[in-house]
């Protein structure tokens, strides 16, 4: 068996005059044909084809989790407690009155004891821990609190004994 040098079939000097070719020979030392290389090429783009298909469905645009509806602020008329995000909060002691001012995006509690005309102001909310009320002043013969809505900061109204209002802003 005679066979010819690597490549020879690929159109190389090409055979001598009467020369048989043995075709197993021939098949062996033959490099893969561009048909395979093209094949090969399409079979790997169409897997990327797919992979990217698959990556676009699953992340598709999904619309942004909804958070859960704010239950709102409730003040109890009975009692110094309310209701903040879904937690209740005691705050003060039994006759205080309580209201939640919102002023530039922040709302805080503010506390009136009408029995000494105090009134005080909580820098936050607590979690785990009281939290310390700030006194802001004291308004003698102090009988109500109302919040009123302002354009940046809501204004604090401490209703008094007789008829006036004390107005807390800013």
């Amino acid at each position: 068996v005679t066979g010819r040098p690597f490549g020879a079939n690929r159109g190389g000097p090409g055979p001598d005059p009467g020369f048989e070719p043995d075709p197993i020979r021939a098949l062996v030392d033959e490099p893969p044909t561009s048909t395979a290389h093209r094949i090969g090429s399409q079979v790997i783009l169409l897997v990327l084809a797919v992979v990217l298909i698959v990556v676009l469905v699953v992340s598709g645009d999904d619309p942004e989790p909804v958070p859960p509806p704010d239950p709102g602020i409730t003040v109890p008329i009975d009692g110094p407690t309310l209701d903040y995000q879904g937690r209740r909060y005691q705050l003060g002691r039994a006759g205080d009155l309580v209201v939640v001012r919102e002023c530039d995006g922040v709302v805080l509690p503010w506390l009136l004891r009408p029995s000494t005309g105090e009134l005080y102001r909580f820098d936050g909310w607590a979690s785990q821990e009281f939290i310390d009320a700030v006194r802001v002043r004291e308004v003698h013969g102090a009988t109500g609190l109302r919040v009123v809505k302002g354009a940046l900061c809501d204004q604090i109204h401490v209703e008094v004994a007789d008829g006036s209002e004390v107005v807390i802003s800013g």
